[in-house]
């Protein structure tokens, strides 16, 4: 099968709030609340 994926996505968008943002395609709201949620993660990007 030329040019199909052999291996499924590996993120779990679910598991991070707003990530959602990502399958509509609203990468500059997903930057912000993944890097909001990095921030809220103890001894991170503070």
């Amino acid at each position: 099968m030329s040019g199909s994926w052999t291996v499924q996505p590996r993120l779990a968008y679910g598991r991070v709030a707003g990530m959602s943002a990502v399958q509509s395609g609203n990468y500059a709201v997903a930057k912000e609340r993944l890097l909001a949620y990095y921030r809220s993660r103890s001894g991170c990007c503070s």
